[in-house]
């Protein structure tokens, strides 16, 4: 019985990819909104190799009026590819490229500096 849940743990281990993201999260306050993110960064080989965000304003309007910027944006790209993939659905916003929306080269950052370039947007990392 002992090598069956050992053998279940080791293996929920190597499933789960253990390791493998850096989640950040953090509550922020900008021109008088409130918005809590999530930011989870997809490690390989100890660098980062895609980003992903989760924006929950505390009001759906914030959260409409950002959606809203980003389909604009998305309207002046020229190519599919440099359009941001975002889903917004009441007060949350996910976003699955971040660094396209952000604006920020993470693609291939060191874990470490990535986690401080989070903490200084007042993000705690995990």
């Amino acid at each position: 019985m002992k090598k069956v849940v050992v053998l279940g743990l080791a293996s929920l281990f190597l499933l789960t990819g253990c390791g493998n993201k850096v989640v950040c999260k953090g509550t922020q306050k900008e021109s008088g909104k409130k918005v809590t993110m999530k930011v989870t960064a997809t490690m390989k080989s100890d660098k980062v190799d895609k980003v992903s965000a989760k924006m929950t304003f505390s009001d759906k309007k914030d959260a409409t009026e950002m959606c809203g910027l980003m389909e604009l944006a998305n309207s002046f790209a020229e190519k599919d590819s440099d359009k941001i993939d975002v889903k917004c659905k009441g007060k949350t916003i996910e976003i699955k490229d971040y660094a396209k929306m952000s604006g920020e080269s993470t693609k291939g950052m060191k874990k470490a500096d990535f986690i401080k370039a989070m903490e200084a947007q007042d993000l705690t990392c995990k």
